[in-house]
């Protein structure tokens, strides 16, 4: 799994990072596997450094699966219930990377990660509203 991340993060054209797929390893089927954790940090740091932009494009995609997704129900039976919790948890202690992007590109995705992570309703439903727009929010 570290050489798919090094493939992605390194990656010189978008042809390099096609075959790259990461379900299976992370999640299936919109569950969560231990693995998940720590590979939000992993792409948190990815994000925070200087990235092409199609490596960044699949790595907030990948960000947004985690962080909306739970406990594979293999991770449940074995004691793991709160995985997704977890990475939404580390998504938070990351959140000024997210909101670079909500100001930036992939705004979006950037906007659905920060509606889910975000604890605080007013300030979620705030960022929520421009995910979808044009307009930069006003800080």
């Amino acid at each position: 799994m570290a050489e798919m991340f090094t493939t992605l993060i390194q990656a010189a054209n978008p042809e390099d990072v096609r075959e790259i797929d990461f379900s299976g390893h992370l999640e299936s089927n919109g569950g969560l596997f231990e693995v998940a954790v720590p590979s939000v940090s992993v792409i948190l740091a990815a994000l925070a450094a200087d990235v092409t932009d199609f490596a960044e494009v699949e790595l907030i995609w990948l960000l947004e699966s985690l962080v909306s997704s739970d406990s594979h129900y293999s991770e449940e039976l074995l004691g793991r219930p709160s995985l997704g919790e977890d990475c939404r948890a580390l998504a938070r202690e990351g959140v000024w990377v997210i909101l670079r992007y909500v100001f930036g590109r992939n705004r979006e995705e950037a906007g659905n990660i920060l509606s889910i992570i975000e604890l605080d309703g007013p300030r979620r439903d705030y960022y929520s509203r421009f995910s979808n727009s044009a307009r930069k929010p006003r800080h």
